[in-house]
């Protein structure tokens, strides 16, 4: 079993500040956006009726995770009526429910890696871990691999990755509330990257956000400084990346930091492509809302409230692949909800309310039977080819009264 060993040395090292304000320069990718036009349904969850999934199973709100395999799971927050959790895995709509918790529990994050491995939490109602475990694809076993009280004395984890060669990482929290950020390999000792100063007075952090990890081990994430405690929003924040090599990188802050940088404030969950490229959304001074991506060499807007075709940008993290690819949710130009894909030079619609998609029962269109309830919901996923996964309502095509339940879906790319 893993346990946890504090490494100050590590947590205050100096760090490389590369904080460029540069504005809708283009981003060198790869290659051109994909065409994104065939949609898989994977699961379809109703109260009469399910594709994939009993009647009465729901995942309302989760989010789903893809990997280059387009393999896709889902944490279920019901399972045939009872108040119990689940994962759903599969790939190309054929897969199964792979784990059941028992009742009154629940899984509150997932990760999965190239190979089929998933690291998930297991909590209780009140938010309580029961400990990080790892289903393996090959096996179909499930192994507790992280326990709570061998971990920081974890009261519950936040921002859980698993990469390449197990390497996993996450945030946890303890009954005192202090916070951290683990990384290390399953079969071997887990250390800390950072502590909050509510823990380690000597830490400059009040305030430690979820964070995210690429398969190569690089973790990203929003950090807070301050005195201890001190969570206003007019405290100091930075977006920093602690790279697999164990240096650190603080990629952007904001004006309460640097005076000079035009963003007032940084959403909570930034995101990491494996070749280290990094998407993070603000709010400017201005007020106006912007997606950020660094590429190793600059940080550039790569999506705004200032085009024409985004009204808003939604609050759910953007997801970047190693193509400098950016996927987002937001409103288009009508005020329809929209998930956008940009890579700096094009921005492209993938789907939105109200759009006709083909589902186990026909013709379906994205639809909810209030103006007031969102059609996607829960984040998205992207993987590397630019296929994305995502959530939303469905209604027949003429009745948007009628309840068809919610669908996962994943639409896979095409080249141009």
């Amino acid at each position: 079993m893993n346990t946890f060993q504090p490494n100050l040395g590590s947590i205050l090292a100096n760090y490389i500040i590369i904080s460029l304000w540069v504005f809708s320069l283009p981003i060198n990718v790869n290659a051109q956006l994909p065409t994104h036009s065939h949609f898989e349904l994977q699961i379809r969850s109703n109260i009469k009726d399910g594709f994939g999934l009993p009647p009465l199973s729901t995942f309302y709100n989760s989010t789903a995770v893809l990997n280059d395999r387009r393999q896709v799971a889902i944490d279920l927050n019901a399972i045939n009526g009872e108040t119990v959790g689940g994962i759903w895995m599969g790939q190309h709509a054929k897969g199964e429910i792979i784990y059941q918790t028992k009742p009154e529990l629940f899984i509150s994050d997932l990760s999965l890696n190239q190979k089929g491995m998933l690291l998930f939490d297991q909590a209780s109602r009140d938010f309580y871990s029961t400990g990080l475990y790892l289903f393996d694809y090959h096996t179909k076993k499930v192994d507790l691999v992280v326990d709570p009280s061998d971990s920081f004395n974890a009261r519950f984890f936040q921002g859980i990755q698993i990469g390449d060669s197990n390497i996993i990482s996450f945030r946890v929290e303890n009954y005192q509330r202090q916070k951290a950020y683990i990384r290390g390999y399953i079969e071997t000792q887990l250390n800390s990257l950072a502590v909050d100063n509510g823990h380690t007075a000597s830490s400059p952090y009040s305030y430690l956000f979820a964070p995210k990890m690429n398969d190569k081990g690089d973790l990203v994430a929003k950090v807070r400084y301050g005195k201890a405690n001190s969570l206003d929003d007019s405290n100091p924040d930075a977006i920093i990346v602690w790279w697999k090599n164990k240096t650190q990188q603080i990629i952007m802050q904001d004006n309460d930091m640097d005076k000079n940088s035009p963003i007032a404030k940084f959403d909570n969950s930034p995101s990491i492509a494996d070749n280290g490229f990094i998407a993070f959304t603000v709010t400017m001074i201005d007020q106006n809302r912007a997606i950020y991506l660094y590429n190793g060499i600059q940080t550039s807007i790569i999506a705004s409230t200032n085009d024409s075709q985004i009204t808003t940008i939604d609050f759910f993290p953007p997801v970047v692949n190693k193509q400098g690819w950016v996927a987002f949710r937001g409103r288009d130009e009508n005020s329809l909800q929209t998930i956008f894909i940009s890579d700096g030079n094009i921005i492209k619609k993938i789907i939105s309310e109200h759009d006709l998609i083909e589902t186990d029962l026909g013709q379906a269109r994205i639809d909810q039977e209030s103006d007031h309830v969102p059609v996607f919901s829960g984040g998205i996923d992207l993987n590397n080819h630019g296929d994305l996964s995502f959530q939303c309502g469905l209604t027949p095509p003429d009745n948007n009264q009628i309840e068809w339940g919610s669908g996962l879906f994943v639409v896979v790319a095409q080249p141009e």
